[in-house]
């Protein structure tokens, strides 16, 4: 799947100058209707294009942490465009800023090659290999389409539905309702569960399980909370996945744990031995369809999560301490301190709380090298020497690359089964069913090692928490804190460099100005306050 999904040369369907419709495409390639989407191998070329935007969505560090920093679990003192509007809030979040236009945009662009896609896909001439190939292809389009309403409508509330392919600019777009995109989203998603495989064709593709998941998400946002428990529990009792509760992998007979070994390079496909992982994005390093050896490239979450260590005189980047990373976005002491003594996601192998001199050249006088490296200003515990989770790390240098490489070219797991189980447990406490969420929760937190809980302790404060210390950094937090309403209450409770910052305005995102800008047919308008 990886030579398939890498395939760059497909964005066939790029954005529109800007002085045309901000959500038309025209096709600018060599690769056209006539000689593309004539076969199933052409209509998998294209699709190629959908799982190469959804990895793009964390290769390149200048969008993605605006969905961590100014939360409840994270934030930053970097100066960078990609996260300073959201260590100052106010009226530092504008319809201009990078983060609110890249979102708007990415998402758009990839809606409307799905559309092309699923528009294409129902001519009548196309030469399929096999009689399902026709709906598994539109299955596969709809996810994707699905996916990224979904983002839209979390993040900017009411947006314009983009249902089709617009081979000319239309200029008189309208936004609907949060609930009818979501149910439009629902509706695809039905559809991808229904006409998805149960197991990957090859490695990376999406299945009936992916769609679920993501699913039973949208369920919970709607409301439909008895529809998202079924979701969840048609995974859960597939019998294809489990929690992974014992060592696998590359590094099983070495000193680490199970929750470690699921962020370990090599383990995170099921052909890994991995049974947790349900939808998994492929990126490895130096293989057909990843990345190579070089500077520049690959997933970025490392470069963010990671402290920028090296700017502490005796300390040398290294593959054991993660590899570069510049700290763009560190951890609240709260959710450092929410784990308990005995829990293993907070263990030594999964949060690097300590640093110790490695560079035998530069020890500062009065130390040794091998010691702990002290805080000596406020920058290293803000941004260099912080408390950081090592699910990226990831260095170049024992692969013969440069130990400046910024990016992770490891697979990341997009959708596993703790988060199922998570969903589940948010469904049920939202039917008022608490002993059966504690139940569920009870699974995860036995895999780490946390004490059990009772019924009595669940709420959705909870529920958060724990998704927190269970997917911190994997889940795209803020997100989630828009889908649950929870995002104003909670930031303004945990997070202190932003709580006397945040506007109730800040529960949506403003509509970009370019977006509202270009379309001159209609009034897109804009989001209260902005």
């Amino acid at each position: 799947m990886k030579k398939i999904i890498f395939l760059s040369i497909i964005p066939m369907l790029l954005l529109l100058s800007c002085d045309e419709s901000f959500l038309q495409e025209k096709s600018k390639s060599f690769l056209s209707s006539e000689n593309l989407y004539i076969n199933t191998e052409g209509f998998e070329a294209a699709l190629a294009s959908l799982y190469y935007n959804l990895r793009e969505d964390r290769n390149g560090e200048d969008a993605f942490p605006a969905f961590f920093t100014g939360t409840d679990v994270a934030y930053s003192v970097f100066s960078h465009n990609s996260v300073v509007p959201f260590q100052n809030y106010g009226d530092a979040i504008t319809p201009d800023i990078y983060p609110v236009k890249f979102w708007w945009d990415r998402s758009y662009k990839t809606i409307s090659w799905a559309n092309k896609i699923i528009e294409e896909a129902e001519n009548p001439d196309v030469e399929w290999t096999s009689a399902d190939d026709k709906k598994r292809i539109i299955g596969e389009a709809k996810f994707f389409r699905a996916y990224y309403h979904n983002l839209l409508t979390t993040l900017y509330g009411d947006v314009p539905i983009a249902d089709k392919f617009y081979s000319e600019p239309k200029l008189d777009f309208v936004r609907s309702p949060q609930k009818t995109i979501l149910e439009f989203v629902r509706d695809d998603l039905k559809y991808t569960a229904e006409n998805l495989p149960a197991d990957e064709p090859e490695i990376g593709k999406l299945t009936k399980w992916a769609a679920l998941h993501l699913l039973s998400e949208v369920y919970l946002h709607l409301g439909e909370y008895a529809n998202a428990e079924t979701a969840a529990l048609q995974i859960i009792n597939s019998g294809k996945f489990q929690l992974m509760t014992q060592r696998f992998g590359v590094n099983a007979a070495k000193e680490g744990d199970v929750f470690s070994d699921l962020f370990l390079e090599g383990n995170q496909n099921r052909t890994n031995g991995n049974l947790e992982s349900i939808f998994v994005i492929q990126q490895e390093y130096g293989v057909t369809g990843g990345k190579t050896v070089g500077t520049y490239g690959g997933d970025w979450s490392r470069r963010v999560f990671v402290g920028y260590y090296q700017s502490v005189k005796g300390l040398l980047i290294t593959d054991s301490l993660g590899g570069r990373g510049v700290g763009r976005t560190r951890p609240l002491t709260s959710w450092v301190k929410s784990y308990e003594a005995n829990d293993i996601r907070a263990s030594k192998f999964n949060l690097r709380k300590h640093y110790f001199y490695n560079d035998s050249k530069n020890v500062p006088v009065g130390h040794r090298l091998g010691d702990m490296v002290p805080y000596t200003t406020a920058l290293d515990s803000q941004r260099n020497i912080y408390p950081s989770t090592r699910k990226w790390d990831f260095g170049a240098q024992s692969r013969g690359g440069d130990a400046l490489y910024l990016g992770s070219d490891k697979d990341r797991m997009k959708y596993r089964l703790a988060e199922t189980y998570l969903f589940l447990a948010e469904a049920q406490y939202l039917q008022s069913k608490k002993s059966e969420a504690a139940t569920t929760l009870n699974i995860i937190r036995a895999r780490s090692g946390a004490s059990q809980i009772s019924a009595a302790k669940v709420d959705m404060d909870f529920i958060l928490d724990e998704r927190s210390r269970e997917l911190f950094s994997e889940e795209d937090r803020l997100l989630t804190l828009h889908r649950t309403g929870k995002f104003l209450e909670r930031t303004r409770k945990l997070n202190w460099q932003v709580a006397d910052k945040i506007r109730d305005k800040h529960a949506l995102w403003p509509i970009p100005q370019t977006a509202i800008d270009s379309n001159l047919g209609a009034e897109l308008g804009q989001n209260e306050g902005y």
